[in-house]
């Protein structure tokens, strides 16, 4: 048998041996070194793609992470709130904090606008809108993005636009491109819409957190409105529907102050009817009644949206006027005056003047008094002097330091 490995006992032929050796430890090292790296670049790989997915799905999460952190603050503020305007502003606040959009609307179905199936939604909040998109805007329901949202009644994303067609493109409000929209409803009844573009977040997980917003949105906006028509009813007089004596005289204290702080005139103008008892014991108290409601009426289309006009007491009437001078004042109460005596009123000729008419005193701040009580006091004093001159006039306080 032919021997392949020299004699050990030859040095030249150990080395040969060592070196060949060495040799194959070194190519078999260089094969499992080169295996190790595909296997760590495929692990990299996949780690990669796994943080990659988790990224994605964090970010996902931020927006339901983001409404439940600010769920509690947020719901607080709702059943804080008493007004429209003060729930509309959290409600762009949490859409913005939330969902961190380009562009948010508040659109609210107003009351007094017609009936409910008809009301126009108004835009009440505007995030980063222009000259399209503002407050105070009107959307009628049916058309456009944010109409069709309100009729249908349900949660609406971008590709649930598309598929409606082109007519909604053509009239959406120009330069807000509505990439979600949700209704807040109570039942079958619709508060509002809730709109966003551009928002953070998947388009799935951006409607299902959208609709729990609405949902507190809904809550809200229902509360407040239930707490003005309870607020209405204490201040209204059941008969004549303006503010009862406690409503107006109250107005009256916040307008003094007010015209005090921001250096502004007032007029106040005291009415009564002439000789109503007369009216009531000869046509009955529910002719009566109704004479009060027809004049107070006719009383409230003429003043301006800031004035505030209630029942003083009996057929006694208050009318507060902020920023008016006393000349202002004065063609006021001779408007009123001369409209009621040129109205058709019932039994108008029956009365012992042949008509129905009414005194008023007339008092300014700051020409006639200082203060709310004082301003009552000197209105009143020239409504006595109107009746005893009389009847059927306008007469003017007279001014401070030439009482008697």
């Amino acid at each position: 048998m032919i021997d392949l490995i020299p004699p050990l006992d030859s040095p030249p032929a150990a080395l040969a041996v060592v070196a060949a050796l060495a040799s194959l430890a070194a190519v078999a090292l260089a094969a499992r070194t080169y295996r190790t790296r595909r296997e760590l670049a495929v692990v990299r790989a996949e780690l990669d793609d796994a943080r990659r997915t988790l990224e994605r799905h964090g970010r996902q999460d931020e927006v339901l992470a983001r409404f439940f952190h600010d769920f509690p603050e947020f719901s607080r503020r709702l059943h804080a709130h008493q007004s429209r305007r003060e729930v509309s502003a959290a409600l762009l606040e949490l859409l913005q904090r939330v969902f961190e959009p380009q562009e948010a609307v508040v659109a609210l179905s107003l009351e007094g606008q017609g009936g409910a199936a008809e009301r126009p939604l108004t835009v009440t909040s505007v995030l980063h809108g222009g000259k399209q998109l503002r407050v105070g805007l009107q959307i009628q329901l049916g058309i456009g993005e944010l109409g069709a949202v309100a009729v249908a009644g349900t949660a609406m994303e971008r590709a649930d636009f598309d598929r409606l067609g082109s007519r909604l493109r053509h009239e959406r409000i120009a330069g807000f491109e509505v990439d979600a929209a949700v209704p807040m409803m109570i039942g079958d009844e619709l508060l509002g819409v809730l709109a966003l573009s551009r928002p953070t977040g998947r388009p799935e997980r951006v409607k299902e957190v959208l609709r729990m917003v609405a949902g507190l949105g809904a809550l809200g906006c229902y509360n407040a409105r239930a707490y003005a028509r309870l607020k209405r009813e204490a201040e209204t007089d059941k008969l004549t529907a303006v503010l009862n004596k406690a409503s107006i005289v109250k107005t009256l204290s916040q307008e003094v102050l007010s015209a005090e702080r921001q250096q502004q005139p007032l007029a106040i103008l005291l009415l009564d009817i002439d000789h109503f008892k007369n009216y009531n014991d000869t046509n009955g108290h529910l002719a009566g009644d109704r004479l009060l409601a027809e004049l107070t009426k006719l009383v409230s289309s003429l003043i301006r949206n800031e004035d505030a006009f209630g029942r003083f007491g009996g057929e006694e009437f208050l009318l507060v006027l902020p920023n008016t001078s006393p000349a202002g004042a004065f063609n006021a109460a001779e408007k009123i005056r001369t409209r009621i005596v040129g109205s058709p009123f019932p039994q108008a000729t029956s009365q012992p003047l042949g008509m129905i008419s009414v005194s008023i005193g007339l008092a300014c701040y700051p020409e006639h008094a200082g203060s709310s009580t004082r301003l009552l006091q000197s209105a009143d004093e020239a409504l006595y002097r109107a009746k005893a001159q009389g009847r059927n006039r306008v007469d003017i306080a007279v001014p401070i330091g030439m009482g008697g």
